[in-house]
């Protein structure tokens, strides 16, 4: 595995998430692959884990009906060995209220021999995602 087949796969990692387009990202992960989006319950603990493709479109598919991505500005790509750490600005649209927002995100992602991804949790703004929760809660 060398570093530029790990940032072609990035790229291709984020290419059907950008077109909002949940079958095709299961795609490029593994059939036990792991995901989590970090401390992002209200309360401030971390989601939940899912597990395996099946949970994971389940969880794309909540995801894209609430988030539409715009449009993505990598800022940082920090590879070593099997595992990356992504940092990038994403404008995206909050359906529920209409909202559109540039954010920055911040992934962890680990690779099998296969260029497919294994592990994956995403750092969000919290503190973003609860103000619109709460204002969706309240339309």
């Amino acid at each position: 595995m060398n570093r530029s087949d790990v940032e072609k796969a990035i790229h291709g990692l984020y290419q059907p998430r950008l077109a909002n387009d949940p079958a095709q990202c299961i795609e490029r992960f593994t059939e036990d692959a792991t995901f989590r989006l970090a401390g992002t319950a209200k309360d401030g603990t971390s989601a939940p884990v899912v597990i395996g493709r099946h949970a994971l479109l389940e969880a794309l598919n909540a995801l894209v009906s609430i988030w539409r991505w715009i449009s993505i500005d990598f800022d940082s790509v920090l590879i070593d060995g099997d595992r990356a750490v992504v940092r990038y600005h994403l404008t995206v649209e909050h359906l529920p209220t209409a909202e559109t927002v540039v954010t920055e995100v911040v992934d962890h992602v680990q690779f099998d021999d296969r260029l497919l991804v294994q592990e994956m949790v995403e750092y969000l703004d919290t503190a973003l995602i609860n103000r619109l929760a709460a204002q969706s809660a309240t339309h």
